[in-house]
């Protein structure tokens, strides 16, 4: 079998790891400088998003304060909440070794170092992604590191708050690890440790990362076969047709029953075997199967503790954010399948025809999102009403791929007005080059175009014809309780379509000298770079506010939360409960008391 650019320990590769490791450094700090236009800053100054930031990152203080003044380790917390169980909250970074710089640092200090470190290896392995998978010279593997690097996804998502997503930037090295075909055992054993960070804080996380992998190393077996050259080209269709068929029927588990998904899964096993092409292709995929099964034993192994804690954690109580019950966190409102795409075009004509003589909507479409600009294509897809924080019109999300996410936002009804998981900001520049990719080098992209198909499919999810997440990912363990799928499978188009623009470049030396196209190229950086840095800028702007120790305070008793949200805003204050604290609404055994302070 041909692998591609197989690494050796002769002086030449020695050479290129030493300065991949140190381009890509310099490609993450360049990019991170504005982070110290403000030394002192840690916030940005807006409440809403300050809240799911700071909150985040106060597990890191529980942690330090619980070492250095208490000398224990913070299993309970007296902190927050009126006492709170820490380490089985899934953004708790008490066993993470990203909790080792706020221990040896200034919170201001360890910040910048995780962000800068964990982009750095985001693009490292993206630099060697593009030199194994895609074949590409250091150069034009370069390329492809900075384009991961300067896009807008990492700091618009810290931006909007979530620094629970940066653990994503492990992905690409991950990946590498694990498709790279040294020692299986080595290999499997360093992607579980890289795993181990990501189950430690970033959550839901996990399990999106963990079907990326899948699906990415399955889409890298079938090319490993086609390169041999004996595989006809169907090797895609099989390769394709077996992975949405078991991808259906577990995501359908629920309604087929878990010995109905077991039996449909091996009886699509079966008929593989009976098709060569088929059965070379689950043979090929078998050494990436290894590796990943040996880094999910290491991950168990590490992260036996910080499971069993969020499981006693979420069996004690849940959140009142979203649905009850977390099994059905899915279900949202569309057209009503009772109506067929004839039906839905007839509606339409309908629905415009009243919308412009300014009748009210018709009951049926009460639902739906009528009220944009574009009706027609609104009630035709069934995108809902209201709903745009979770999945986006089909425009809004084409025109994120260029933009980040605003720098200010205003808030209409206590949510904000802006995408705020949208902003991918690649740029035109990048994307263009990237549709330029798909004719001049598709059979060296293949698997990364497939795997940008299909992550674009699922992101889209209800605003598609079939949706596609509900079709092919839901049912799958880990995802019940995901209702929305762009917050955790965006990054994927991220990594896609960066590894494919190092090879769009590369492309262009078919009509253009080498250097010609890599002026192209790094002139096209230029454009995120510049577009999407100063983002750091406004993120780290502003000091966190100090108060002075409270030198007694009282509990009361935590109001039901029936109550509690029937209750005028101005009361809840008074009560010494901030609006933005979501520990308010976790009711259990393990909160039943709330902190105030006395006077």
């Amino acid at each position: 079998m041909v692998y591609f650019a197989t690494m050796n320990p002769h002086p030449w590769y020695r050479r290129e790891a030493v300065a991949a490791v140190l381009g890509t450094l310099l490609l993450a700090l360049v990019f991170c400088s504005p982070m110290f236009v403000h030394p002192d800053g840690m916030r940005q100054g807006d409440g809403y998003r300050d809240e799911d930031w700071l909150h985040d990152l106060s597990f890191y203080f529980y942690l330090k304060k619980a070492l250095t003044e208490y000398g224990q380790f913070p299993l309970y917390t007296h902190l927050v909440g009126g006492g709170y169980p820490i380490l089985g909250h899934p953004s708790d970074g008490s066993l993470s070794p990203a909790a080792i710089p706020f221990l040896l640092f200034k919170p201001e200090v360890a910040v910048r170092l995780v962000m800068i470190l964990l982009l750095w290896v985001g693009t490292l392995g993206s630099y060697w992604l593009a030199r194994e998978r895609l074949n590409l010279p250091p150069p034009f593997a370069f390329l492809s590191a900075g384009a991961f690097a300067f896009s807008g996804w990492f700091p618009s998502f810290m931006l909007t708050g979530f620094y629970v997503q940066i653990f994503y930037l492990l992905t690409p090295m991950i990946l590498h690890v694990i498709q790279r075909r040294r020692s299986p055992a080595r290999d499997g054993v360093i992607a579980g440790l890289l795993l181990y960070p990501v189950l430690c804080q970033s959550g839901n996380g996990l399990p999106a990362i963990g079907h990326f992998l899948t699906v990415t190393t399955w889409l890298f077996a079938a090319q490993d076969l086609r390169r041999e050259g004996d595989v006809p080209q169907r090797v895609w269709g099989h390769a394709l047709g077996l992975f949405l068929f078991i991808s259906f029927v577990v995501s359908y588990s629920a309604l087929f029953t878990p010995v109905g998904s077991v039996l449909g899964v091996a009886g699509a096993l079966w008929l593989a075997s009976k098709y060569p092409t088929s059965r070379r292709m689950v043979l090929a995929w078998r050494p990436y199967l290894v590796r990943l099964v040996v880094a999910v034993v290491i991950l168990s192994a590490l992260g036996t503790g910080k499971t069993f804690s969020i499981l006693d954690t979420m069996t004690g109580g849940h959140y009142r954010h979203g649905d009850k019950d977390l099994t059905t966190g899915y279900r949202y409102g569309r057209v009503p399948s009772k109506f067929g795409l004839a039906k839905r075009i007839v509606l339409a004509f309908d629905e415009v025809g009243r919308l412009r003589r300014g009748d009210p909507p018709l009951p049926e479409l009460a639902h739906l999102a009528t009220d944009t600009t574009t009706p027609f294509l609104d009630i035709i897809l069934g995108v809902k009403k209201g709903d745009g924080k979770s999945f986006y019109h089909p425009l809004t999300f084409l025109k994120y791929f260029h933009r980040h996410l605003p720098l200010q936002t205003t808030y209409r009804n206590g949510w904000p007005d802006n995408a705020e998981y949208a902003g991918l900001g690649l740029t035109y520049g990048v994307m263009a080059v990237f549709l330029l990719a798909t004719t001049l080098a598709l059979r060296r992209s293949a698997p990364w175009l497939i795997v940008f198909a299909f992550e674009l499919l699922i992101c889209m999810g209800p605003n598609l014809p079939g949706d596609p997440y509900r079709t092919f990912v839901w049912g799958i363990p880990g995802f019940e309780a995901f209702n929305n799928p762009f917050k955790y499978f965006n990054f994927f188009i991220v990594v896609a379509v960066t590894q494919v623009f190092g090879a769009g470049i590369f492309a262009l030396t078919r009509f253009v000298p080498a250097k010609a196209a890599l002026v192209v190229g790094g002139g096209l950086l230029l454009w995120p770079l510049t577009h999407n840095a100063p983002i750091f800028a406004q993120l780290l702007s502003k000091p966190v506010k100090t108060f002075e120790k409270t030198a007694d305070f009282y509990q009361i008793h935590q109001i039901p939360d029936d109550e509690m949200l029937g209750m005028p805003r101005r009361a809840i204050q008074r009560l010494g409960m901030s609006l933005l604290n979501r520990e308010r609404f976790r009711y259990d055994c393990m909160r039943e008391y709330f902190n105030v302070p006395a006077g």
